[in-house]
């Protein structure tokens, strides 16, 4: 497989949504955009979720109460699962894990996440002005319980994130009002809480309409290509697939999980995790 002609401005590895969206985002500003992905794009985790535009579950997973919560889980059938290593690493991280679920340090997380969605929903305007074709609904987030105590927490919870600078309209549905608004619900749900400013996209519609603006916007397309290996020559970062070589000014490399196995050879260790038995190609 040849290489790019003449470097790139920007090379971005990882074709998910992420990179999706960072490569037409430099093209828009007139960039000249390289994108690889070791798939096809779109088609690996950014296929494969719920498509939650959601600023309000800003809350970080470490908090008070959740390792009491998470050894009940583990000992019947709930989501989460933890096997137990003997690894120095595995006992650091369940010591920073637990030191992290303080109140305090659960609020500066909050904050945090609050802070870096803020923005969100006004992005995905200004997105689909310029992909009018992906689908995406403005019809908010609907919790519902059949125990009056949960729903008592859940309003409790939402009242925190307003203090830390949540700022959508929350509104808490009587057991009639929640009915109406969703009949298909069992009877002995009880009410329910409507976030009314979240949202929900289909994200093969949104990726598919980011990778139809890449072509019209000229950004060269690499699928089925994947970055074994990444490089300093002279000025240019050098990109490495099988036998072929890539050249490009710049380098963005947003591979989630698998971006640990580049940045390694470049001598930087990442605090992201990687999943079980996976390759070390990156996305």
């Amino acid at each position: 497989m040849p290489g790019i002609a003449a470097p790139a401005d920007v090379a971005v590895v990882g074709g998910g949504v992420i990179g999706l969206c960072l490569a037409e985002s430099l093209a828009s500003r007139g960039a000249g955009v390289a994108l690889f992905d070791a798939g096809r794009f779109g088609a690996g985790a950014s296929a494969g979720n719920a498509g939650w535009v959601t600023p309000a579950l800003s809350n970080p997973l470490p908090a008070p109460g959740t390792i009491a919560m998470g050894l009940r889980w583990m000992l019947t059938k709930g989501p989460l699962r933890v096997r137990p290593v003997l690894r120095a690493s595995y006992v650091s991280w369940l010591y920073e894990f637990a030191r992290s679920c303080s109140p305090r340090k659960y609020a500066a997380g909050t904050a945090a996440s609050l802070s870096l969605s803020r923005r969100a929903l006004d992005d995905f305007d200004r997105l689909a002005a310029r992909l009018p074709e992906f689908e995406m609904h403005e019809s908010g987030m609907l919790l519902v319980s059949q125990r009056p105590a949960a729903l008592d927490a859940q309003a409790k919870q939402f009242h925190q994130l307003q203090e830390l600078g949540y700022t959508g309209r929350v509104q808490r549905l009587s057991q009639t009002e929640v009915h109406c608004a969703e009949p298909a619900l069992h009877e002995n749900v009880v009410g329910g809480i409507l976030a009314h400013d979240e949202r929900h996209l289909r994200p093969e519609s949104l990726t598919a309409a980011l990778v139809r603006r890449l072509k019209k916007l000229g950004v060269t397309l690499f699928e089925q290509t994947p970055v074994d290996a990444v490089g300093r020559a002279h000025a240019d970062w050098v990109l490495s697939s099988g036998d072929a070589e890539f050249r490009a000014r710049h380098l963005v490399i947003a591979g989630g999980a698998e971006t640990v196995a580049l940045t390694a050879r470049l001598g930087l260790r990442l605090p992201v995790g990687r999943r079980a038995g996976g390759g070390r190609r990156l996305m």
